[in-house]
């Protein structure tokens, strides 16, 4: 899911030039796309529970709903 890859780069700070102006232009001006939204809270809910923020895997599903 490119979502949780962009973040997870801009987390480790490994992001390139084009991965962070793909990453800005889909967060909206306003607005933060829902699925960036869920992605973020999702890695700061592991943190304060004492995991090391996002694991990308092949069976994680991304729902608009909260």
């Amino acid at each position: 899911m490119r979502p949780e890859i962009l973040i997870e780069k801009l987390l480790k700070d490994q992001l390139s030039m084009e991965e962070l102006q793909e990453l800005l232009a889909d967060l909206g001006q306003e607005e933060m796309d829902p699925k960036y939204s869920v992605i973020l809270e999702r890695h700061f809910n592991n943190l304060v529970n004492g995991k090391n923020g996002i694991h990308l895997s092949d069976n994680d599903q991304l729902s608009d709903e909260k």
